[in-house]
């Protein structure tokens, strides 16, 4: 019944996460920056949840106490490509403004910046895929050993 439980609360959380999640994937645009600020903070409530209900049911409470950060560190890797990469072209490109130099190396970094993250989101949303998978497997097994057995 725990096993059951748990997957479901898992199917709910991650359920939730990619509603807010799959639309801004294809997009590039600023404000899903925001918006991915703002599915973290859900996403990172939902797990402070199923870390309490963990603390009641559980005896390894230990190996959840890293679990709500999880989201930060995706957080930071999503920060650093979109952010530092373009803060970085600005600094080594500012001296040659306006120049062609500077329109030709603008767009082709900024090609290459795009291909990262969207390469880091795809990545993001294939080990949330992974997850819920298995939170449903689980899920489907807790049931079986609870009615079959």
């Amino acid at each position: 019944t725990f096993t059951s439980i748990y997957s479901l609360f898992h199917l709910i959380i991650l359920s939730y996460y990619f509603i807010l999640f799959l639309p801004s994937l294809f997009l590039f645009h600023y404000i899903y920056i925001y918006s991915f600020i703002f599915n973290t903070f859900i996403f990172y409530v939902f797990i402070y949840f199923r870390l309490l209900f963990l603390e009641i049911h559980s005896n390894f409470t230990f190996i959840y106490l890293f679990s709500p950060l999880l989201p930060f560190y995706f957080l930071f890797i999503y920060l650093f490509i979109y952010f530092v990469l373009v803060l970085s072209f600005y600094c080594l490109f500012i001296p040659f403004y306006n120049s062609k130099l500077y329109y030709f190396c603008y767009y082709y970094f900024l090609a290459v910046a795009h291909i990262i993250y969207f390469c880091v989101r795809l990545l993001l949303f294939l080990i949330f895929i992974f997850i819920f998978l298995l939170a449903f497997l689980l899920f489907i097994i807790g049931l079986f050993i609870y009615f079959c057995l």
